[in-house]
This record gives structure tokens, C-alpha cells and sequence, in this order.
């Protein structure tokens, strides 16, 4: 059986062959842990079908894959559960429609809606250049969980912070800092007591965004994170 990696390379390569100039880059990112879809497999694999081509296989919870080009257009992602001796043939159990855009550079991430049924979002990635010497931080909330507040603060002699509050499933929300090491945690909104989530710490350099991605469920008690870098 061919290896997902085996499999991701020679798709990047059709896509890239096939893909205009001006195509966009999508990353892909499992986000839903196994015990939140009722599998025993903490890693919960899956097959992802593009437009009806058994595109990525045995993808892991975590699994970060691209950029990947796509022509901008309407796409149809479906999402299996993997099975390694006919990949892409078990019935989705996610199926969602994504657009994008020409020269935009996004992300489709399979998730837990608010209610803890499964889905995938697209979100749009800025990468606008920051001021000098500052990075980018983009939260996403993407768990089963209510609204959240984000506490950001700079770790050493600069003692800087930055909030993101009062964000709900399907949100994404942007803070440009100053470079260095900073640590997030983050709070029920309105209640900042003792975090669901945190520390989370990173370094954050310049002319570099992180994608930061909440997944889970605060309820079954698998909120975590994913990362995913990208240097602009």
C-alpha cells in the first residue's frame, strides 16, 4: 500500500503541473481527536476526496498537509474514515463545500462544530506584511466548547500582552506582536480564573504567522491545540 506521504507527493505534483499561475494555497489539518468521534483510535485516521479524487490517505488527528495549489474555484472535500485496502471508499462523514480564490492562501480544517458534530471550515490566511520586528498570532476557535477568551503576554524585559476575547466556534481572530517568545492560555470568556487550554508557548519571529488551531471538546475533556507556521 502506498504510504500517505508517497501519496501526498505525487498529488502536489499533478496539482502543481495542472494548477494556473495564479492558483491558491490550501493547507489541510485534521482537527477532530478519535474519542470525540467515537473511535478508539486516538489518531482517528481518514481519507479525503477532492472533488471526487481520493486526494490524502490515511491523514492523523494533527496532520498538517500543504500548501497545497488549487485552481480557485468550488471544491467538494469528503472526508472517510481511512481504509487502507480501498482508500476513499468508506461513506464520508464529513462532506462540506469550500471556495477559493484566486492567489488566497487558506486553510480547510475538519473540526467539532459548537454542538460536537463534525464538520470542516475554510478560513482565509492573512499574510499581509506586519509592522518591522513583529509576527502575527491568528487563533482560531475550533472546538466543541462556548466562547473563549485568549490572554496573550510576552515573555522577558518587555513586558507586553494582547487579548483576543469573546471568541465562538468558526471564529478566527489576529494579533500583530513584537518577536520574541510569547505564552497563551486561554479562558472561559468573560472568566479568567483558571485556563481550559494553556500555557502555550511559542517563539514568534519576524515576518511569521501562527495559525493557531483550538480543537476538541471542553466537555469530553480533549481540548488541545495545532499549530501551523508559515513565514511570509
Amino acid at each position: 500500500m502506498k504510504s500517505f506521504f508517497t501519496c501526498l507527493a505525487g498529488f502536489l505534483v499533478i496539482l502543481s503541473l495542472a494548477a494556473p499561475a495564479h492558483a491558491a494555497d490550501v493547507y489541510v489539518v485534521h482537527g477532530i481527536p478519535g474519542a470525540d468521534a467515537g473511535s478508539p483510535d486516538p489518531t482517528l485516521p481518514v481519507d479525503i476526496s477532492i472533488n471526487g479524487q481520493c486526494s490524502l490517505t490515511n491523514v492523523l488527528f494533527k496532520d498538517r498537509v500543504g500548501p497545497i495549489p488549487l485552481a480557485a474555484g468550488q471544491y467538494q472535500i469528503d472526508i472517510s474514515l481511512a481504509n487502507p485496502a480501498n482508500p476513499c471508499s468508506n461513506p464520508p462523514v464529513i462532506s462540506a463545500t469550500v471556495t477559493v480564490g484566486a492567489n488566497e492562501n487558506a486553510t480547510i480544517i475538519a473540526h467539532l462544530a459548537a454542538d460536537g458534530s463534525l464538520t470542516a471550515s475554510k478560513f482565509t490566511n492573512d499574510l499581509s506584511l506586519p509592522l518591522f520586528l513583529h509576527g502575527r498570532i491568528v487563533a482560531h476557535h475550533t472546538a466543541a466548547a462556548p466562547a473563549v477568551d485568549i490572554k496573550l503576554r510576552r515573555r522577558g524585559t518587555l513586558n507586553l500582552t494582547a487579548d483576543i476575547n469573546g471568541a465562538t466556534n468558526g471564529a478566527q481572530a489576529a494579533a500583530d506582536v513584537f518577536i520574541g517568545v510569547w505564552e497563551g492560555n486561554i479562558f472561559p470568556a468573560g472568566s479568567h480564573a483558571a485556563p481550559v487550554l494553556g500555557p502555550i508557548a511559542g517563539l514568534v519571529g519576524y515576518r511569521e504567522a501562527y495559525f493557531v488551531y483550538v480543537v476538541g471538546s471542553l466537555q469530553n475533556g480533549t481540548l488541545d491545540k495545532i499549530v501551523l507556521p508559515i513565514s511570509f
